[in-house]
């Protein structure tokens, strides 16, 4: 009986340990790309049953993992080109920063280039990334992907919201939606869909969020001389212990100086009452011919007088006006004054004598003398002779004034 006994302990012993099974459930695998704070949880399951097979039992056990965000420098091109522009202007350059990150970034944008002018950038910038587990087929003009979940219900996915910009295998995608059902549960996920076809990406590939920023440059400080000034977008991510950072091809700015204005004036003379042949250089203006030297009159005989100034510097002349006072033995002849209609040209308009800034041209008896406000802009004042507003004249550009006397 004994040896029964054992015999019928023996084989319930090895029922049990038969019956004793221990299992784990599969979990999603961890890649390299997966994005930042998905909640990866691990459960273990033990099932077993009782010595008689009855009663099966299971018991589990769980830990969770959240993926960290790897920073990493982010890609920075330009299609930006050397450019020349002139003092006083601006120059804007456009800058391409696409993540290569595995969720969403903030980076800081600096110039780390050499500018006097200084540059006109958005201090900061954020950039979403994740990856891809799946990607539905391709229907209705847009793909929806299967992402890792972020572990936030925030209607963005790691950083990446509608209308964002991504980059899905070196091809750029607009997003349409994000549905970031379940974002806080473990092991869940979550869906961007793209406007276009990326049914190709498989698992793995990473969505990387591009943004565009633009740096100007204000060449208002420029000095008289011609200058240059480099611009090197410099972006740098404000995570992780090395904060890694990214710089743009180098693109240089040539700055026109302002120069050095300096006018010289001519005065030319010319007999109205009876036209003769001067002496010295001659100038043709609205078909008079006026000279340097040589011209005679007689009492009661009207003299016509020209000035002509000329910028012969580098630099725009500014405030620029004419005073001329009515030369002794003479009588000024009234509303005589001309100005050429357009700086530079020899076609006259006629102008003026009151003060009352309708014109560029002014008289007063009192002084006995002209004063026209030459240039672009020159206008003279409404009430105060003199004080109206000289106007500007380029590098190269010229400017006549004419006005009558009678001898006296």
């Amino acid at each position: 009986m004994q040896s029964i006994y054992k015999t019928i302990g023996k084989r319930l012993a090895l029922s049990f340990v038969a019956f004793f099974v221990v299992t784990a459930i599969a979990v999603p695998q961890s890649y390299a790309a997966t994005g930042a704070t998905h909640i990866i949880r691990n459960t273990v399951s033990v099932g077993y049953n009782n010595a008689l097979g009855l009663n099966p039992q299971t018991v589990t056990a769980s830990v969770d993992v959240t993926v960290s965000l790897v920073a990493a420098a982010p890609t920075v091109t330009t299609t930006a080109v050397n450019a020349t522009v002139n003092g006083g202007s601006s120059q804007t350059f456009d800058y391409t920063i696409t993540s290569n990150a595995n969720g969403a970034d903030t980076f800081t944008l600096a110039n780390a280039g050499t500018s006097l002018m200084g540059a006109d950038l958005a201090a900061t910038i954020t950039l979403g990334a994740t990856s891809v587990l799946s990607a539905d087929p391709y229907a209705a003009g847009e793909t929806v992907l299967n992402v890792p979940a972020d572990g936030a219900n925030d209607g963005t996915v790691n950083g990446i919201a509608a209308t964002d910009i991504v980059v899905i295998g070196g091809v750029e995608y607009t997003v349409a939606a994000v549905n970031d059902a379940n974002g806080g549960t473990a092991n869940a996920s979550s869906t961007i869909t793209v406007t276009g076809d990326a049914s190709t990406a498989v698992l793995g590939d990473t969505i990387s969020e591009r943004q565009t920023v633009s740096s100007t440059f204000n060449a208002q400080a420029a000095a008289l001389g011609d200058t240059t000034a480099t611009s090197i977008l410099r972006v740098t991510s404000q995570t992780g212990p090395t904060n890694p950072s990214a710089d743009s091809s180098t693109v240089t700015l040539t700055v026109t100086g302002l120069g050095v204005a300096s006018l010289t004036v001519d005065k030319y003379s010319t007999n109205i009452t009876t036209p003769a042949v001067g002496t010295g250089s001659s100038i043709v203006v609205d078909t008079v011919t006026y000279y340097s030297g040589g011209i005679k009159g007689a009492p009661g005989e009207k003299i016509g007088y020209l000035i002509m100034i000329q910028n012969t510097g580098t630099g725009q002349a500014q405030a620029v006006v004419v005073t001329d006072p009515i030369p002794a033995f003479t009588t000024y002849v009234t509303d005589s004054m001309k100005l050429d209609a357009n700086v530079g040209t020899t076609t006259m308009t006629q102008k003026l004598d009151a003060v009352d800034g309708a014109d560029e041209a002014e008289w007063d008896a009192t002084l006995k003398e002209i004063t026209v406000y030459a240039g672009t802009g020159g206008a003279g004042h409404a009430t105060t002779y003199g004080a109206g507003t000289g106007g500007t004249m380029a590098a190269g550009e010229k400017s006549y004034v004419v006005f009558q006397v009678t001898i006296d």
